[in-house]
């Protein structure tokens, strides 16, 4: 683009798109909370929420020792009142953080809430077996709801599921009659080969041995073309259908080259057998490219169909994209969505980085998803919305992508959508580099698809005018809105970012400091975070 094009592009303000989601100002501050565990990182993996309003966050504490491995990862949750504070009443002090083994591996916990106010925790732990040997295994922890451990449950709060050595859970989900179904994988070091592995439990922590064997079924999907080769298989998500079948998806690959991992469902009926109704003998594969694809979370629809998300990996893993499949309820594409029942979509194409973690059902519909994405050099996290058809919702955010802080190095990894259609995100964010950098993070927003901030119609007045060090900005907001001034030259390069933040409904008023400059003329440009509005200035 010429100088010339590209000023006229400055001086034009955006179109009015709907501005769907504002942070709920009586959700911490601003509509975010940040919690640390202690002086190392804490990272979330999923959260739930009560029928009282109050949330609870899983994941893990990486606690820094002196000794190998250095670090051991610990089980780490919380509760978070409504207005977004630490429930002191929950653990101690609001936390809990416990090791569950010699050299804990904590990641991919999941939290759900019981019908008894009780909490179930699904994570992993890692033990020394025999010298230079480790087994993992899946752990099924419930707590009461002060978050002391439930004695009734399994063997003084815990059970355990040992598939092989290395057995890892990944989701979990609750039946309607109390049992509770884990995904997940295992290693069989015969074979040398990695299975989806599912298990279930009785509502007391014991293993349902009606469910597979003895409680457990393992899937190999067996895609390679030789029979020398091994494959290997991650279950990533689950979910249980009204009729009890479920519905396991993941990745399956051969390790070979150029088709590696592609998109692996598996739906067993109650008793654990593989439905043959369901794909072929009760599996599903679906390929996008010749690359790596993962699916990381799963939808049902009310009309039985599945939507499948995740990221592809592709440039020799380097570059990632969102995937998103729609299948039929017999496990065939659904070629009505997106294309042929596939869509590949990303951020913007300067960064090609976008990971999703995982999705939730809108109601009309629709099918959002979160994860993290790199917007301006910064990894940020997102709300992706997908219409019914597989296209992106261009009403919402930017081409369906909303961005939670362009200012915030994040990103989203749980989503909640309560019964006041609020939505409540939890994930991670990186305060600084190193062991104390990453923390917890919530935020929470108000659904106002109603609404409309028309920065066409949207005085916005800059005094003085010329200036010299400094500019003030007065404006009227019709909603709360995120909002970014950046100092612009004529040759449409960024000179600074003056300021970024929260401005609310009403009258307001910006201060800025002016950087070093010659005499001259600038632009102005103030961005929000569907639109933005640029004004000359003159130093």
């Amino acid at each position: 683009m010429n100088k010339k094009l590209l000023i006229s592009a400055l001086l034009l303000s955006a179109s009015a798109f709907s501005q769907n989601l504002i942070p709920d100002l009586s959700f911490g501050n601003n509509g975010k909370v940040q919690t640390s565990f202690g002086a190392d990182n804490s990272i979330l993996s999923r959260i739930a929420v009560q029928p009282d309003g109050k949330i609870v966050a899983c994941g893990t504490y990486n606690k820094e020792i002196d000794t190998a491995p250095y670090t051991v990862n610990q089980l780490a949750l919380t509760r978070y009142n409504i207005n977004g504070t630490i429930d002191l009443s929950f653990g101690t002090n609001g936390k809990i953080i416990l090791p569950i083994g010699s050299d804990d591996s904590n990641e991919h916990n999941d939290v759900k809430i019981l019908s008894n106010g009780k909490i179930l925790v699904m994570t992993n732990r890692t033990v020394n077996a025999a010298p230079n040997q480790q087994n993992t295994d899946y752990v099924l922890l419930r707590f009461n709801a002060d978050g002391t451990p439930d004695g009734g449950f399994g063997t003084n709060g815990m059970a355990v599921a040992d598939f092989d050595r290395s057995d890892f859970g990944r989701d979990m989900e609750l039946q309607s009659d109390g049992k509770i179904v884990i995904a997940g994988t295992s290693f069989t070091y015969d074979s040398n080969d990695t299975d989806f592995a599912v298990s279930r439990y009785n509502s007391d922590g014991s293993k349902d041995l009606i469910f597979g064997v003895n409680g457990i079924v393992r899937i190999n999907f067996g895609t390679s073309t030789n029979s020398a080769t091994r494959t290997y298989e991650d279950a990533n998500a689950l979910k249980i259908q009204p009729d009890g079948k479920i519905i396991i998806a993941g990745y399956t690959s051969d390790g070979m080259g150029p088709e590696r991992a592609k998109f692996a469902l598996a739906r067993l009926n109650a008793d654990g057998t593989l439905d043959a109704n369901f794909g072929v003998n009760g599996k599903a594969y679906t390929n996008f490219t010749a690359d790596d694809e993962i699916a990381e979370s799963i939808q049902l629809l009310p009309n039985g169909k599945i939507i499948a998300c995740g990221t592809m990996y592709y440039n020799n893993d380097d570059n990632e994209k969102i995937v998103v499949a729609k299948y039929n309820a017999n496990g065939t594409l659904d070629a009505t969505f997106a294309n042929g029942g596939k869509l590949i979509t990303e951020t913007n194409n300067q960064t090609p980085e976008n990971y999703a973690f995982g999705s939730h059902l809108t109601g009309d519909g629709k099918f959002l998803i979160v994860g993290g994405g790199f917007n301006n050099g910064i990894l940020n996290a997102f709300l992706l919305q997908i219409n019914a058809d597989g296209s992106q919702d261009a009403a919402f955010g930017n081409n369906g992508f909303y961005w939670i802080d362009p200012q915030e190095m994040a990103a989203a990894k749980d989503i909640i959508i309560t019964n006041d259609g609020k939505i409540t995100l939890g994930g991670v964010t990186v305060t600084s580099d190193g062991p104390t950098g990453e923390q917890f993070v919530l935020w929470r927003f108000i659904q106002q698809t109603l609404v409309q901030q028309d920065f066409s119609k949207t005085a916005f007045t800059v005094s003085p005018n010329p200036f010299e060090n400094i500019v003030n900005v007065d404006f009227k907001m019709d909603q709360e809105e995120f909002l970014s001034f950046e100092l612009i030259d004529q040759t449409g390069r960024k000179i600074q970012q003056l300021f970024s933040g929260h401005f609310s409904i009403g009258q307001n008023s910006k201060q800025l400091q002016m950087p070093q400059l010659p005499k001259g003329a600038y632009f102005l440009n103030i961005s929000g975070k569907q639109m933005s509005k640029t004004i000359k200035i003159i130093k």
